[in-house]
């Protein structure tokens, strides 16, 4: 991500099943990333995602830890199998 910010990140909610390949979503983000540096911002997200994942708390606050945020610039939603919709930023 140094040499190239460009990240794209895939979510779905498939059961990896012949059955569920019509009833299956995926949500694709296009975006920038960039590691969270400035000591408030990095605390700031830190303790947001220690507030939605409590067990990943001093993981997400070691100083070893890179944060990293996505400036996103389009997403694709796509459901029963091929219908897409666009969103860009």
């Amino acid at each position: 991500m140094i040499k190239n910010n460009r990240v794209s990140m895939v979510i779905d909610n498939g059961e990896n099943s012949s059955a569920d390949y019509l009833g299956a979503e995926a949500f694709t983000i296009f975006g920038r990333a960039q590691e969270v540096r400035r000591k408030q911002a990095r605390t700031n997200y830190s303790s947001l995602l220690s507030r939605k994942h409590p067990d990943l708390a001093e993981f997400a606050s070691a100083p070893t830890t890179a944060l990293i945020l996505v400036k996103i610039d389009r997403c694709f939603h796509i459901r029963r199998f091929q219908t897409i919709t666009e969103w860009k930023a």
